[in-house]
């Protein structure tokens, strides 16, 4: 026979121990002294008694509750203990429904199609709990509503007829319910209709909207946006020390960017310090993420994120950090197949379109951003390891730049008096893991305010400190892709210096403008100049090909036609695979020359630096060099297509930078041209190099 789970076989046969007397005794003693159930009319009348039939409340019993936020619907009543379903049938009994909540208003969306209600209550340790109640979920049997009120510490009773009126009372409350507020999906900027722009946090909302309240509305509110310390503990413990520390003043700026470029409408984008492990990387993006919450390794509601992510993910947390700052730890945990459109995703600032059960699209998210992000390689390098390449919008949307500076300390550069860099980095990490979270909010408040008196602010005093910025380092004839990441550039200072005007930095004027000027240099230096990234992926790969495959690929053509030459050139037409080209020996004009002349004087300089006698010679008459020429077929399917790059557009790039050789036909430009007779193949069109093109100068 089967035995009970935890009982035995002895005593009274069914595999439980036999009861105790004693125990019986006292739960039948306490059955018989309990009082009896009473009807709602009789404890009406029992208080009405009790009180001298004034209506006053006795000592014993809960007094009813009639206040705004406890709104009347018939059948119900508030008392303190909580919500009483009043039957319509005196005779029956009255029942608790649920302990004590608040009704604080009715919600809706600015579309005002996701209509719900705002309560509020108090779980067991007093903590309080606010959520929108969507009345979408109150059409059925409304299992999740419970559910998520139980999980806040609603206490609900447990038979189906206390649910059940749960849901009712619930629906009925809009009848008396005149208070309103105005729902949004995202923390940052709200601008409503009329009246100037507020900052929305989670449980907080900076700024008053025409006299309307404004929340956040989000099925679960991040619990990031956190705070410890005050705000003069912040500066002076962190802000004070990035001081003459260019990567750390530039961090923090960053972090006061976001409420400024959802003023000014920008797209979003981001930085990436890059540089070896355990060099300071990780100290300037926590530096910034304690401008609005608590650093990396703090736990699970750290603001600093990390980049092991989905994609579904990654949006709800860039959704999170709207109109703030996005922190992003090692790059390098990030998927580099799918890299660049997780990129291209966080800068443009919106998620994938997904489809209604019932048609159609879903309502898609979106944010505005900055990433700062960490890594020991670029975001180029990485994609690169999957057999892709970065375009140079791509690069441009994670701007990647080497994070350490010069000197034996990483990213620093001033120590503030500590004795190394390991010590300062003690310093700032104990400064972010102990004053957090109020910057930020004070620097939205600073905001609000100033746009309160002057709605004008971002064409005021935000357009012209960038257009300053601008015109102050960035130089003339940059490409259009450097123009627009130093706009970004740009925003960032000008944050920094605001956040400095508003008193909250500590800085001096000037120190995030020059921090900021500082990074952008060593971007511009590392990028290669101020010219098209594109452009300079496709030079560079269109040297390589020559240099990588000059002698294997391009076959050598034969000058005389003598029986050894056509004996060579049969074994050579044996040995060559993959033809894309051919080449021949050319005799060095005056101009070509001349650049060798200067890279050999250039060398022989280098050589004499370091003693070498033997250094390279100036350029000796009768000299040649090996002349190219490449099938366009071969450069369509082995430079120009793995850069995603149209043939035409490819060689009009090469040939107006020089390194081509090109011909007016009929008066219009060509790149492809007839070079020379080829035997056994005629005059072929094809695209020869210059001799730029071939050296490295």
């Amino acid at each position: 026979m089967s035995q009970r789970k935890g009982g035995s076989n002895s005593g009274n046969g069914n595999g439980a121990a036999p009861p105790d007397p004693a125990k019986a005794s006292r739960a039948r003693d306490k059955l018989l002294s309990a009082k009896p159930v009473t009807t709602i009319a009789e404890r009406r009348n029992d208080n009405t008694a009790r009180s001298g039939g004034d209506g006053s409340v006795g000592k014993d019993r809960t007094p009813l509750l009639n206040d705004e936020t406890h709104p009347s619907v018939f059948g119900f009543e508030w008392h303190e203990d909580g919500l009483w379903r009043i039957p319509a049938d005196a005779n029956k009994t009255a029942f608790r429904v649920c302990s004590l909540f608040e009704v604080l208003a009715l919600s809706r969306p600015e579309t005002n199609d996701d209509w719900g209600i705002l309560i509020r209550l108090r779980d067991r340790d007093k903590n309080e709990h606010e959520w929108i109640i969507p009345l979408r979920l109150l059409v059925a049997e409304a299992v999740e509503v419970r559910a998520k009120l139980a999980a806040c510490g609603l206490r609900i009773g447990a038979n189906e007829g206390a649910q059940r009126a749960l849901r009712e009372y619930l629906a009925a409350i809009d009848e008396g319910m005149p208070a309103r507020v105005r729902t949004v999906p995202r923390t940052g900027w709200y601008r409503p209709t009329a009246g100037a722009p507020v900052f929305v946090l989670p449980g907080r909302t900076i700024g008053a909207s025409a006299g309307e309240v404004v929340r956040l509305d989000l099925d679960q509110a991040p619990a990031i946006y956190r705070a410890r310390g005050t705000l003069e503990e912040w500066k002076e413990e962190l802000a004070r020390r990035c001081i003459g520390n260019t990567r750390l003043v530039f961090a923090v700026s960053a972090a006061f960017a976001g409420p400024i470029i959802g003023l000014t409408q920008d797209q979003g984008g981001g930085f990436n310090f890059r540089g070896e492990t355990s060099r300071g990387k990780t100290s300037c993006i926590d530096a910034a993420a304690s401008v609005w919450g608590s650093p990396s390794e703090t736990g699970p509601d750290s603001f600093t994120r990390n980049w092991r992510s989905t994609d579904n993910a990654m949006e709800s947390t860039a959704m999170a950090h709207n109109d703030c700052i996005l922190p992003l730890d090692e790059l390098g945990q990030a998927d580099p197949a799918t890299l660049p459109e997780t990129l291209y995703m966080l800068a443009n600032g919106t998620g994938k379109a997904r489809a209604r059960a019932s048609g159609g699209n879903r309502a898609g998210i979106s944010w505005r951003t900055v990433v700062l992000s960490t890594s020991e390689d670029s975001a180029a390098r990485m994609v690169e390891q999957v057999n892709r390449r970065m375009k140079g919008g791509q690069e441009v949307r994670l701007i990647d730049f080497g994070a350490e500076v010069p000197g034996r300390h990483g990213v620093f550069e001033n120590l503030h008096d500590a004795a190394n860099g390991g010590a300062f980095w003690h310093e700032v990490r104990n400064a972010v893991v102990s004053h957090y979270g109020t910057a930020g909010p004070a620097f939205a408040q600073w905001l609000v305010e100033t746009i309160e008196t002057s709605p004008d602010f971002v064409a005021q005093k935000v357009a012209p400190k960038v257009r300053d910025w601008l015109q102050s380092y960035v130089k003339a004839g940059s490409d259009g892709q450097v123009q627009r990441a130093a706009r970004r550039f740009a925003l960032m200072a000008v944050a920094g210096e605001l956040a400095t005007e508003a008193n909250i930095t500590g800085w001096p004027q000037g120190e995030a403008a020059r921090a900021a000027a500082t990074v952008f240099r060593t971007w511009t230096d590392e990028r290669g100049g101020i010219g098209s990234r594109d452009d300079h992926h496709l030079f560079e790969a269109f040297r390589a090909f020559f240099v990588e495959h000059g002698q294997a690929r391009f076959e050598k053509v034969l000058e005389a036609a003598t029986p050894e030459a056509e004996a060579e050139g049969m074994d050579r037409e044996r040995m060559m695979m993959r033809r894309v080209g051919w080449r021949w020996r050319q005799p060095l004009n005056e101009q070509e020359k001349q650049v060798l002349s200067e890279g050999a004087a250039e060398a022989a300089a280098i050589a004499k630096e370091r003693g070498d006698t033997n250094g390279p010679k100036d350029i000796g008459p009768g000299l040649y060099r090996w002349a190219y020429a490449l099938h366009p077929h071969a450069f369509q399917a082995e430079v120009a297509g793995p850069l995603g790059i149209d043939k035409r557009d490819a060689l009009r790039r090469l040939g107006m930078a020089g390194l081509i050789e090109g011909r007016k036909e009929s008066g219009e430009q060509r790149w492809e041209i007839k070079k020379r007779r080829i035997p056994g193949a005629g005059y072929p069109r094809v695209i020869v190099p210059t001799l730029q093109a071939l050296n490295e100068r």
